[in-house]
This record gives C-alpha cells, sequence and structure tokens, in this order.
C-alpha cells in the first residue's frame, strides 16, 4: 500500500512538472513580439515626407509601384520583388515604394528641410558625431546668412567627405534601404507586409511620422 502510495505521487509530480513546463513554454512563445510590434521598437529614421504624393504619378514594376523620382538599386529591387509577390498572393494588393537610393544631395536636402523644420535629427540616426558635424555646418550657413541652395550645397559637400571615409549616416546612401507607403494599409495589411518583408532578408522598421515603413538589407 505504501508503494503503490508513493508510486502514485512520484507520477502526480512528473505530470505536474510537464504541465508547468507547458505553461512556460506558452507564455514564452505568446511574449515574443510579431515581426510588426519589433517593427515599432526600432528608432525612428530619416523617412522623407510623401504624404502630398498620394495620387502623383507611379511608375509601376513587378509587383509594386514607386514614385517617379525614386531610384532603386538591383539587389533592393529584388528583395522588392520578392516581397510583392507573396504580398499579392495573400491581399490582392500592390504597395508604393516612396524612397530608395539617395545621393549625397537628395541626403542634404532632406537633413537641411528637418532641421529647418526645428526637428532634432540627432535622434534619427546612430552615428552621433557624423550628425552633430553637419548640423554644425547647417548652423555655420544660417550664420552668415547663407540661401538654402549654399547651405545644402555645404551640408552635401560635408556628406560626401563623410562617405571617402566610410562613414555613412543613412542606408539609403548605401543603395541598402527603401520606405513603403504604410497609410494606404489596413493594420491586417501592415502585419503581412511586415511578417513577408522580415521573411525575405529585410530589417522592417515602421515609423508613424511620416507614415511608412522603412526596410534595410539585413
Amino acid at each position: 500500500m505504501i508503494a503503490l502510495y508513493r508510486l502514485l505521487r512520484s507520477r502526480a509530480a512528473r505530470i505536474a512538472g510537464v504541465a508547468t513546463a507547458a505553461v512556460v513554454t506558452v507564455v514564452i512563445v505568446a511574449a515574443r513580439p510579431t515581426p510588426l510590434e519589433a517593427a515599432a521598437f526600432h528608432a525612428t529614421c530619416d523617412g522623407e515626407d510623401h504624404r502630398d504624393d498620394i495620387g502623383a504619378t507611379l511608375e509601376k514594376r513587378a509587383g509594386f509601384e514607386v514614385l517617379a523620382d525614386v531610384s532603386l538599386s538591383s539587389k533592393v529591387e529584388d528583395k522588392l520583388h520578392a516581397i510583392a509577390h507573396r504580398y499579392s498572393k495573400k491581399t490582392g494588393k500592390s504597395f508604393v515604394v516612396t524612397s530608395g537610393t539617395r545621393d549625397p544631395d537628395n541626403q542634404a536636402e532632406l537633413i537641411y528641410s528637418k532641421l529647418t523644420a526645428g526637428e532634432d535629427i540627432l535622434k534619427l540616426y546612430k552615428d552621433k558625431s557624423a550628425v552633430a558635424e553637419l548640423v554644425r555646418v547647417y548652423d555655420q550657413a544660417r550664420e552668415k546668412k547663407q540661401t538654402r541652395a549654399s547651405a545644402v550645397a555645404a551640408i552635401a559637400a560635408a556628406i560626401r567627405a563623410q562617405m571617402k571615409r566610410g562613414i555613412f549616416i543613412s542606408a539609403h546612401l548605401k543603395a541598402g534601404a527603401a520606405d513603403v507607403r504604410s497609410s494606404t494599409m489596413s493594420p491586417t495589411e501592415k502585419r503581412t507586409f511586415a511578417e513577408i518583408a522580415n521573411d525575405v532578408g529585410w530589417d522592417v522598421m515602421l515609423e508613424s511620422t511620416p507614415p511608412h515603413f522603412h526596410l534595410q538589407l539585413q
């Protein structure tokens, strides 16, 4: 009788242990963020404000569309095709690429616009010293009361000098990034897009100002 009691206790303990492990496993899996949730945790990127471009003329690519002035490297375009194929199968829709490869002049224009608008661009980039250098160039141009064109040219020259030293403040300068409009997507479509993009080899960031996905090659 005592032996039977001990056997039953041992089995009960093992069953309880398995149940506890199962509960812990479920909690861990449930706590893991989805690609869309993870995308929202990223630092703000230097997205261009294309909210006024809705309705603008678009160029059609295989499975997606781009604003007329957007340039994409072949590697980035191939990765976007991979997203487009699967996204279309799941949603029946395409998407719009609002930014791709930037040259120093484009990047300088963006930085000038953000600084003029009073944005703290130190929050936008990882390399704080490189950004601080560009802010100093901007401040000097303002002190000298230079025109916008002259100030942008000075910032662009500083960006080119940084690139020669191997410093790229934005992945857009390395032809390794793209921005995709998110304002026309439903919550379900955003989740689907983020999951597919992450699966095909992109780091995904969902930004609210302006609303877009920033995609960066892994």
